[in-house]
């Protein structure tokens, strides 16, 4: 009698010893899986066409940069309307030495006409880089301030109509369409951060005085 319980308990001991031996591992593999798990980012979106639009400091150097454009086109037309009188005299006049002088004014205002050109080009392309680089980096800044606060994974661009009533217009349905970038089609509005952005661009790059020139 008594061996046959001490067989009841070795076979106890042994079928328990295989069920934890089964319940472990299952246990270990269940919290390695849980350990692993990613858990689904938390995502907010933001208008990039809308922000560029309402971001004031942005458009303050837009403005003087087309202030600075209409500035080389005023010098090139003075120089174009110098050459065209000056051709209209040449034609006129059957004077061999009047010809000669006006030729030369016309070939120096030609001269000038391009070296207007090319500063324009120079410097206008450089303002515009620039430009460019600074607003890209206060809307990454901006962006990431949001994140952090909002505890955002990721903060995603896309680029709609600035204005409500454009959303329909065939400008914004063919970028839609087209965009190699995000474009949600659907989008619940409180995961639009896009009026909080700009709120915080403006906030934290107010515009400069007017009589700053462009950089």
């Amino acid at each position: 009698m008594a061996r046959r319980v001490n067989w009841i308990k070795a076979t106890g001991l042994v079928t328990v010893g295989i069920m934890i031996g089964w319940a472990v591992p299952g246990l270990q593999w269940l919290s390695a899986k849980e350990t692993n798990r990613i858990e689904p980012p938390r995502i907010g979106y933001v208008n990039v066409a809308k922000v560029l639009g309402d971001f004031r400091r942005m458009n303050q150097e837009c403005e003087r940069i087309t202030a600075r454009r209409i500035a080389y086109l005023g010098q090139a037309k003075s120089e174009r309307d110098l050459i065209q009188q000056l051709t209209l005299q040449y034609n006129a006049t059957r004077d061999s030495q009047l010809k000669k002088a006006l030729q030369e004014q016309a070939l120096a205002a030609n001269r000038r006409l391009e070296a207007i050109d090319k500063e324009a080009t120079e410097n206008l392309t450089d303002l515009s880089n620039k430009n460019n680089v600074a607003v890209f980096r206060q809307i990454s800044d901006a962006i990431a301030d949001l994140a952090k606060d909002r505890g955002l994974d990721v903060v995603e661009g896309f680029s709609a109509a600035w204005l409500p009533e454009n959303q329909r217009g065939p400008e914004v349905a063919k970028s839609m369409l087209h965009t190699p970038a995000l474009m949600p089609y659907y989008l619940k509005p409180e995961l639009d951060f896009t009026d909080e952005i700009i709120e915080r661009l403006n906030k934290k790059y107010p515009p400069e005085k007017d009589d700053m020139p462009a950089r």
